[in-house]
């Protein structure tokens, strides 16, 4: 290997070993640097393999020498790539689903074992091969034929490639331009490192039908691209530590604020409606949104002004307060639903009666992003209600009055009269009397009735 090329190598290998602790081991140091360090790590692996095999003066014949890097190759593109969605996302901890990323390195690792195990060397004719001819891919890296892994790795890095440009693009699409202004180094680094990464990716590539063909340059172009992403990401660091710092005004808060605002536009007759109160919640009970007329109501029961950020559970009346967030949990889980509640009016004895609707809100990819409440005061609806409840018994009680005690006396009038205007009576004068004032006694009962009738109160 040529001497200077040597020596540049060890100085790119010392300066990123450092560059990576650094990173990895800051004091407040963020989830996405402390991957990128990981990264760096492995590239530097790598780079000091290809500098060792390409130095045919150092004597080396362990076979764990040529079968770590090899396990190394499997994990460069999924934490290359979990690193710029982490960056660009504002990630601070793995998500649920990510050690999936991991399997090929896992299972080449199983695959692994039994060479791990039983100690084996290279023969002198796969020394021969490895480290004068560089032809590694004549070289077995496991259980599977020679070749395949290293069709496999190319696969992977250029899986996880296309991956990382449709995250980058897709980060650049969903947030505004004055957004991506104020992360230009952020946004900089990374589609500059990404470029890096697509041409290190197609040269690597191409190089495989070198490598399967037998040639012996593929080893070395892995080895100066690596080497080229180190210099980039160390140099970047070097005159940028800002970035360290990530993105600035929480990226992913804005992207919320901005989907609030789209709701917003598309509920505007109901966000300045004078008969509605609207609430828009997260699935933890924080005020993201309300209305106008939702603000002058919080303002005149608690004497507080409404803000964002709020925990609405402690404003929640005792009284109807397992009620509500029964049915909040209903929304959350994919249910529209409506209660009527009895409600007391600015902490006084009054009451009225609300009807409160809690309805779920979803973005275009069915993401829930909260629960609209809204409150509509029904408190005349009510009392209507209550009014043609007491007007139906009303007329029940005329019913039954005109059924039974009116008709009673006019029956007995009518044979009363009946008798008195009998042809050829021989009614004497005392029966007439007493009959006539059978007819003024049963006269007065039913005044007293229909007076009794109309003149009793109304009911509340």
């Amino acid at each position: 290997m040529n001497y200077f090329v040597l020596v540049i190598s060890v100085f790119v290998i010392l300066i990123g070993f450092l560059a990576s602790l650094t990173l990895i081991f800051r004091r407040n140091g963020s989830f996405s640097f402390r991957l990128l360090g990981v990264w760096m790590l492995c590239l530097i692996s790598l780079l000091v393999y290809t500098n060792l095999v390409a130095n045919a003066t150092v004597e080396y014949k362990s076979i764990l020498l040529f079968r770590i890097p090899s396990l190394v190759m499997y994990l460069v593109p999924p934490i290359s790539f979990v690193f710029f969605r982490s960056l660009l996302n504002n990630e601070t901890k793995f998500k649920r689903w990510d050690w999936l990323h991991l399997l090929p390195f896992l299972l080449h690792a199983l695959e692994l074992t039994p060479f791990f195990l039983n100690g084996r060397t290279l023969n002198p004719n796969e020394f021969d091969i490895v480290t004068k001819a560089y032809k590694l891919s004549l070289v077995s890296e496991g259980l599977l034929p020679k070749q395949a892994h290293v069709i496999l790795k190319s696969l992977s890095m250029l899986i996880y490639a296309i991956f990382s440009i449709r995250l980058y693009f897709k980060f650049k699409n969903q947030h505004k331009n004055e957004t991506l202004a104020q992360n230009i180094l952020v946004t900089n680094f990374v589609r500059n490192l990404l470029i890096i990464k697509v041409i290190n990716v197609l040269l690597i590539v191409t190089t495989i039908f070198l490598v399967l063909s037998k040639n012996s340059n593929g080893l070395f172009v892995i080895e100066y691209m690596n080497a080229f992403m180190l210099v980039y990401i160390t140099s970047y660091l070097y005159y940028h530590p800002i970035i360290l710092y990530g993105l600035k005004n929480s990226i992913s808060d804005n992207l919320i604020v901005s989907k609030i605002e789209l709701i917003s536009k598309k509920l505007q007759s109901s966000l300045f409606s004078a008969t509605e109160s609207i609430l828009f919640l997260d699935p933890n009970f924080t005020v993201l949104h309300f209305n106008i007329l939702a603000g002058h109501q919080f303002q005149n029961k608690f004497q507080k002004t409404l803000i964002t950020g709020i925990d609405y559970r402690q404003y929640i009346q005792e009284s109807n307060a397992a009620l509500f967030k029964e049915n909040f949990q209903k929304a959350v889980n994919g249910e529209q639903n409506s209660i009527s509640v009895e409600n007391s009016a600015n902490n006084s004895s009054e009451k009225n009666w609300i009807q409160l609707s809690f309805i779920p809100v979803y973005d275009d990819a069915k993401n829930l992003l909260g629960i609209s409440v809204v409150t509509i005061d029904i408190h005349e609806t009510k009392s209507a209600e209550e009014d043609n409840s007491d007007y139906a018994l009303r007329l029940k009680e005329i019913t039954w009055r005109q059924s039974h005690l009116i008709r009673a006396p006019i029956a007995n009038l009518l044979g009363i009269t009946k008798l008195l205007n009998k042809p050829n009576s021989t009614i004497d004068e005392a029966e007439k009397l007493l009959l006539i004032a059978q007819v003024e006694k049963e006269v007065k009962r039913l005044d007293d009735e229909i007076n009794g009738l109309f003149s009793q109160p109304k009911s509340n």
